[in-house]
């Protein structure tokens, strides 16, 4: 008999499953907001980006303006990490332009991956980019414990002032992402039904879970509702799961 292999995923105290996506969400409440300007003439580190929550940025974010109108605003990476890059262009300096992506775009392998030193651009006095043109995309690629992720950081510069919004990654290794997508994680009692049998419920600290027809379950995670790994199992074997280390 062939088995449906999935990881089950919990979110507070009811089960969800998701066959495919797990993605990690992170809302930027209040939003972070930057003004390029001369007066000040530089900001580095404006805001930390740290996909899965290991205190470690994956990218952050800096400007320089110099007077005269001569500004740049890069976006920031760590160690071999990535972003998608709109065509082949530098300025001046070498830098790199990042491509805009608007919403939906599918981030995958198939983009123009790449960075570049100085950092790769959002816009500067010789290509303004991503300025006025609304909310934007930055395309992700960047690794976790030697795997390949994708994700994706919303911002928006609007004349002088930069903000960013939110960012979200997915957590399943070399799995695309759609720009602006929040969540693969839903309830669905039909589909659920289906795999599973849970008691009681409601609970506060007991579950009982059984599975239905050629579903395996292969690992199991507790989320909180931010979307944090709180706890992950993995399998032993057929029925019993070990807390393991989490990232």
């Amino acid at each position: 008999m062939a088995y449906k292999k999935i990881t089950l995923i919990i979110l507070a105290i009811f089960i969800l499953y998701d066959l495919d996506a797990q993605i990690v969400y992170k809302d930027i409440d209040p939003d972070i907001t930057t003004t390029i300007n001369s007066t000040e003439g530089f900001k580095d580190n404006i805001v930390s980006i740290d996909f899965n929550g290991d205190s470690k940025d994956e990218y952050n974010f800096r400007w320089d303006d110099f007077g005269g109108g001569e500004w740049y605003l890069h976006t920031t990476f760590s160690a071999i990490n990535e972003i998608s890059l709109k065509g082949t262009n530098t300025n001046p300096y070498g830098a790199r332009y990042i491509d805009p992506l608007m919403s939906s775009t599918s981030i995958n392998s198939s983009l123009n991956w790449g960075n570049s030193y100085p950092e790769p651009l959002i816009g500067d006095k010789d290509d303004t980019n991503f300025q006025n043109l609304g909310d934007r995309f930055i395309g992700c690629k960047f690794s976790i414990n030697g795997n390949t992720h994708y994700g994706w950081i919303r911002v928006k510069l609007d004349g002088a002032l930069f903000t960013i919004k939110d960012y979200a990654y997915e957590s399943e290794a070399n799995t695309a992402i759609d720009a602006g997508e929040k969540n693969s994680l839903r309830i669905d009692k039909n589909e659920f039904n289906q795999f599973f049998s849970l008691y009681p419920t409601p609970s506060s600290n007991y579950i009982q879970l059984n599975t239905k027809t050629s579903v395996q379950i292969e690992s199991i995670k507790l989320l909180s509702l931010n979307g944090n790994i709180a706890l992950k199992c993995k399998k032993l074997d057929k029925n019993r799961f070990k807390e393991s280390k989490h990232n």
